[in-house]
Order: C-alpha cells, then sequence, then structure tokens
C-alpha cells in the first residue's frame, strides 16, 4: 500500500464480518509473547486488517479507557453549553489529562501511545497528500 487514499480507505471501507473473523481466528492462534509473522497477514488486504484492528479495539475487556477512569475523561472535555464550557485553562487541561492518565494500566498506556503515534502519521501524510481539499498544507 502506497498512497494516502489507499491507506485511508482501508480504515473507512466496510468489511464482511466473515474475513475479519478469520484474521481474528489466525492472531488469536498465535501464542501470547511470540511475535505476529507477517506471513499471518498474506491472505489478507488492508482493510480486513484495519477492520480486525477496530474489533479488537471494540472487543477489548476492560477497554483502553478503564471503566473507573471514565470520569477522569469526561473531565477533559467541556459539556458543550454548561456555563463551564470555555472556562478550564490549557494548563488546567493539561493537568487533567495527565492525571486521568496516570491512572490507567501501563499497557493501556502503551496500546494508546502506539494506536495514537501511528493515527497521526496517516493524517499527516493524508494532509500532505491532499492540502488543495483539506487547506491545509503540511
Amino acid at each position: 500500500m502506497t498512497t494516502s487514499p489507499e491507506k485511508r480507505r482501508s480504515w473507512i471501507y466496510e468489511v464482511p464480518l466473515p474475513p475479519v473473523h478469520q484474521l481474528r481466528e489466525v492472531l488469536n492462534a498465535v501464542q501470547p509473547g511470540q511475535p505476529f509473522s507477517t506471513d499471518l497477514f498474506k491472505g489478507f488486504d488492508a482493510p480486513v486488517i484495519a477492520s480486525t484492528l477496530k474489533l479488537w479495539l471494540l472487543e477489548l475487556d476492560p477497554p483502553l479507557v478503564v471503566y473507573e477512569s471514565w470520569d477522569d475523561f469526561r473531565k477533559i472535555y467541556p459539556i458543550v453549553g454548561s456555563k463551564t464550557e470555555g472556562e478550564v485553562t490549557e494548563e488546567q487541561r493539561i493537568q487533567n489529562v495527565c492525571a486521568a492518565l496516570q491512572k490507567l494500566p501501563r499497557v493501556h498506556l502503551y496500546v494508546m501511545d502506539a494506536l495514537i503515534k501511528h493515527l497521526n502519521k496517516l493524517v499527516i501524510f493524508y494532509l500532505r497528500a491532499t492540502p488543495l481539499l483539506t487547506g491545509v498544507h503540511g
């Protein structure tokens, strides 16, 4: 996959569930602690791989933001239309983010870090490849 539109489409295609479940079963067969061989993915196209990742994220139990931390993460974003909207300073918002992240299990932080870095790279790559469509020049 070499072009930005191909990468972007792999995340937005609707993929039938059977190939997604098939890949999930292939990945679940790998013993814990063992690396995933690239050969495991050879029979699957990019949209199936992306959909499998999305399904995995949806099925995490507990989710990336554990239930006990939900209120901490809700504090980060003001409720639209509330009196406190716009009253939170940038410094307070950063403190709220730090407090919420510190309460997460370390493995959740690693997964969030990897996911956010990947999505950030995709967005930057996409914006640079299509500046006229977005009005943003990277």
